[in-house]
């Protein structure tokens, strides 16, 4: 999920972990992300097909933002599954750790080399 958020939209690592759940919204009947940008410009995405499908997998599967949820809209749309510091899981993902733990992960797995200098999902 986190992988197609990132490469049917376009959009930085750090525009995906600060994503909340009131970020993805209907607009004329087609979902879009309303993603804040640099120097804090908005700018909305529509949301590729496949990519609501499996944000609404996720988002049942870990029991926030459903349609029941007593959550806050500001909580962040992806979360992390341990925080050892803090013990806490409603906060924003690290975008390095997207990066360590999900972009190289999978760039390796399809045989792209780690010392390729310049790996990102765009």
């Amino acid at each position: 999920m986190i992988l197609a958020t990132l490469l049917y939209h376009g959009i930085g690592r750090e525009e995906l972990c600060l994503l909340r759940l009131r970020d993805m919204q209907s607009r004329q009947g087609v979902m879009h992300f309303s993603i804040k940008g640099k120097r804090a410009k908005i700018r909305f995405v529509p949301v590729h097909p496949m990519t609501s499908r499996l944000i609404g997998e996720y988002l049942e599967a870990g029991k926030h933002g459903g349609a029941l949820s007593h959550e806050s809209p500001d909580s962040p749309l992806i979360r992390p599954v341990a925080n050892n510091r803090t013990d806490t899981l409603d906060k924003h993902l690290d975008p390095g750790s997207i990066y360590r733990n999900i972009v190289m992960k999978y760039a390796k797995a399809t045989g792209i080399s780690g010392e390729a200098i310049g790996i990102c999902v765009h």
